[in-house]
């Protein structure tokens, strides 16, 4: 079919430029022209200067149709029948201009001279460019496909009021199924914790089902939004829990610090958050807010469940200032619709988390939801404008941080194009370290690398979104 197709091609050109020779011999040749059955002499009526100036209009028709049939034979027996996709679109284009300009002489000059050889040619070329419309199947489909899944016509914005929070991490019956592309609008949850001392955690908010996810995807959550809605922060400290106390798993022979519960004002307009310091000379203190999300996870692998408090593969308790607005971050899917779960919003921390606890607030967020489909990754990974990161969270420090940049050196060099070695060199030379938290059951660190030093774009890197 192929062949036929082009040869059907190169006979329009050459019939094409063949009759347009025989009307330019007729024009400068006296042959036996006519128009509308009558001959040139006899629409001039005996004027010499009038037969010439029709020949030379009938000329200029034939040269411009000529050309048109060279264009035909050129582009069918070069381009055309070496594959060219582009050159399809590039012959139904020329031929339709010509049939409809040819035409326009019925509308315009009462006429229907040379439509006739019009409508033959463009049979004959559509009759060849169908026999060669095979080629265009592929494209069309992928056009179609894209147009159909990554059309922001197609993406839906949904609001969801969570009434319910879980205090674990697993595989549950999702509270609302999304698509890729889909934009959810929500908020994190308040409770008693956040009333008074004692108070119980309100939970995480989940699972969100992603239609199409499976294991062995990446699920990337685009961080639209992170804001607190609530005037006031609380921070605790103390007891058993912080990175300066004696915990479970670390013993001190020193007393246990004293409890502590400070609560902040926040001024949502100026994002700023103050708090009284009444044992201390300087009785009030202000911060910059910088809100974030100290959890983001999909439901762990297997039949695990891991407490609020876990971080781990599946993100969770990664208490990372960085997830935060205009933050991408990447999570692997274990278990069909990727189940993913927030909570736990700050409106500021500093690195580590060493008391125990940021400001802890409610948030309205946003989020907007994509697959990489069949690309696994081993632990979170996170982009901004600025820094592609990964987060490793393990007991000792020392472990969080060899997870999180053995796993940035691999991203390096499986989506960057960079030596292994090389990769190890430069992130050892270039990288800056954040300690998420080191309160967890499992201490977090991120690895970051300055996306400057990335050279020319490449491939869509897993934490920016991709195939989706």
């Amino acid at each position: 079919m192929k062949t036929a197709s082009w040869v059907v091609l190169v006979l329009a050109g050459v019939l094409t430029v063949l009759a347009s020779l025989a009307s330019l011999g007729n024009a400068y040749f006296s042959g036996p022209e006519r128009i509308g059955g009558l001959s040139l002499q006899e629409l001039a009526g005996g004027r010499p200067e009038v037969v010439t100036a029709l020949r030379a209009r009938r000329a200029t028709a034939a040269a411009y149709s000529a050309g048109f049939g060279v264009f035909l034979l050129l582009i069918a027996a070069g381009p055309y029948r070496r594959g060219d996709r582009w050159a399809w679109y590039a012959i139904l284009a020329g031929t339709l201009t010509e049939t409809l300009l040819t035409f326009a002489r019925i509308a315009f000059l009462g006429t229907k001279s040379g439509t006739l050889a019009a409508l033959i040619q463009l049979a004959v070329v559509g009759i060849g460019l169908a026999l060669g419309a095979g080629r265009l199947r592929a494209v069309a489909a992928a056009a179609f496909l894209l147009v159909a899944t990554a059309s922001p016509a197609r993406a839906e914005t949904h609001r969801l009021k969570p009434t319910v929070g879980y205090p674990t991490f697993a595989v549950r019956p999702p509270v609302l199924t999304v698509r890729p592309g889909d934009v959810l609008e929500s908020e994190s949850l308040w409770g008693d914790w956040y009333e008074k001392p004692g108070g119980k955690w309100p939970g995480e908010v989940g699972p969100i089902a992603i239609e199409g996810a499976e294991p062995g995807d990446t699920l990337v959550v685009e961080i639209l939004k992170v804001r607190p809605n609530r005037p006031t922060a609380v921070s605790t400290q103390g007891g058993r829990f912080g990175a300066l106390v004696p915990d479970q798993s670390t013993a001190f022979l020193n007393e246990t610090f004293p409890r502590g519960r400070y609560v902040w004002r926040l001024d949502r307009e100026r994002m700023t958050g103050t708090v009284d310091l009444p044992n201390s000379r300087l009785k009030t203190v202000t911060i910059p807010l910088r809100p974030m999300l100290g959890r983001v996870a999909v439901a762990p692998e297997g039949d695990e469940q891991f407490g609020g408090l876990w971080p781990g593969p599946f993100g969770g308790n990664m208490d990372v200032s960085d997830v935060r607005e205009g933050t991408t971050v990447s999570l692997p899917v274990f278990h069909t619709g990727a189940l993913f779960y927030f909570g736990d919003g700050h409106a500021a921390q500093g690195d580590g988390e060493v008391c125990g606890s940021g400001l802890e607030t409610s948030m309205e967020v946003a989020f907007r939801f994509d697959l990489v489909k069949k690309k696994a990754i081993a632990w979170p990974r996170l982009e901004d404008a600025e820094n592609l990161m990964v987060a490793g969270s393990a007991r000792p420090l020392s472990d969080a941080l060899r997870i999180a940049f053995v796993e940035l050196v691999n991203w390096l060099v499986a989506e960057h194009g960079f030596d292994k070695a090389d990769a190890y060199q430069l992130v050892s030379q270039s990288a800056t370290i954040r300690v998420g938290n080191m309160v967890d059951p499992l201490y977090t660190v991120v690895a970051k690398f300055p996306k400057r030093l990335l050279g020319p774009p490449t491939a869509p890197s897993a934490a920016g979104g991709a195939g989706r």
